[in-house]
């Protein structure tokens, strides 16, 4: 599993560089933004049923709670940052979806935490 939330962490963090890149060229949403999202967000759903089986196996020092409440958090962040790119397409919600990617790679490293008893 640290495997695979090392890479969610790093993708989501290449992935704000490349939002808030674009932002700052003043770049519209375009279709590789939504592409670097969808990856993302599958790297997302590979950590959560990670945690999901370590949860139901009781293999998880951390509170359920806590955990399932992270594991939603970064699972919802980045599509509501999506709707929201899509619906007022400017450079402005690039922006958006960078500072929802910086969210998504500080969920999950806090989730790191919580699910090794932290």
């Amino acid at each position: 599993m640290d495997v695979a939330l090392a890479v969610a962490i790093g993708a989501a963090l290449l992935a704000a560089v490349a939002y808030l890149v674009s932002a700052a060229r003043g770049m519209e949403p375009v279709r590789w933004h939504l592409w670097v999202a969808g990856v993302v967000e599958a790297m997302l759903l590979v950590v959560a049923t990670l945690v999901l089986i370590g949860l139901a196996g009781g293999g998880q020092p951390g509170s359920p709670a806590v955990t399932l409440l992270y594991v939603v958090a970064s699972l919802v962040t980045l599509p509501l940052a999506l709707v929201w790119a899509l619906g007022e397409p400017t450079r402005w919600s690039v922006a958006v979806l960078g500072g929802a990617s910086l969210t998504v790679a500080i969920l999950l490293v806090r989730l790191g935490q919580v699910v090794a008893g932290g």
